[in-house]
């Protein structure tokens, strides 16, 4: 008989804060990333509701690929920055 215990939301800030990890993994986005973010989130909110989830979909059949998504969030970046090819738009 296996034992499980169900995760708790309350159990996490008992066990370790930001503070713990702040020299480790965390650090403050820079002022670029910062402006990217913003700009697709003003680019998501442009989208209707069946937009969205037409992005959000997930193909049923075949190997399991990407949600479009994140190709929506590159293309955008690739349109805002004017970025001749993909890789640029990646190393941005």
């Amino acid at each position: 008989m296996a034992h499980h215990t169900a995760p708790s939301p309350l159990l996490q800030p008992l066990l370790f804060s930001a503070d713990d990890f702040s020299n480790c993994f965390f650090r403050r986005p820079s002022q670029r990333e910062r402006d990217l973010l913003t700009y697709l989130t003003i680019c998501r909110q442009l989208l209707g509701a069946e937009e969205l989830a037409r992005l959000d979909a997930v193909n049923k059949r075949g190997r399991t690929g990407y949600t479009l998504m994140p190709i929506f969030s590159i293309m955008a970046l690739k349109l805002r920055y004017s970025q001749l090819a993909m890789k640029q738009t990646l190393d941005l």
